[in-house]
């Protein structure tokens, strides 16, 4: 999927970052790594497929102003393939540049939004523990292609407010 420009959300901005020759090397030897410690039986032929994979993706850079602290995310975008019937979808890789970890709904979505588009849905999967990934504070969307596209589950309307419900329950204010 070749982006056309960079969608912007809030203050959440993203740029294009085109990969070198050794920044090909280096996912290249990350990669090699990484099937090493997670698949040691993978052939040659898989290990190369997943080379291509990481080495051919779009890279962007970007981030926002949280309390006057700046917070950078590197997203790596990648076509989906999907079988027959099933809508097309894009891979999100997101992490952040500092490699520490992101638990906070809000970014993901300001992320999805400010790449993908604002009326695309996107799901984060809790697969089986025979399919599970989890070698990086590294987390993944998949998205639906496609604006106005919907997963046959979830919530049908939109209900937001940045104050806190009546009795115990609490919400944090607007922050992205």
């Amino acid at each position: 999927m070749r982006m056309r420009e960079i969608k912007r959300w809030h203050a959440m901005q993203f740029r294009f970052a085109p990969r070198t020759e050794a920044s090909s090397r280096e996912m290249e030897k990350l990669t090699r790594d990484a099937m090493a410690d997670l698949r040691p039986d993978a052939t040659e032929a898989e290990i190369v497929a997943m080379i291509d994979d990481a080495t051919s993706c779009e890279e962007w850079i970007g981030g926002y102003d949280l309390n006057g602290v700046a917070q950078e995310y590197q997203v790596a975008i990648f076509d989906c393939p999907t079988p027959d019937g099933w809508p097309g979808m894009v891979h999100l890789s997101i992490k952040r540049r500092d490699r520490e970890p992101i638990r906070d709904w809000r970014v993901m979505q300001a992320i999805k939004n400010a790449i993908v588009g604002p009326e695309h849905e996107a799901m984060e999967m809790y697969p089986a523990e025979s399919r599970r990934v989890d070698g990086a504070n590294q987390y993944h969307l998949w998205c639906l292609a496609e604006a106005g596209q919907e997963f046959p589950f979830g919530f049908t309307v939109r209900h937001v407010t940045y104050e806190s419900p009546p009795g115990d329950g609490k919400q944090r204010e607007e922050t992205i």
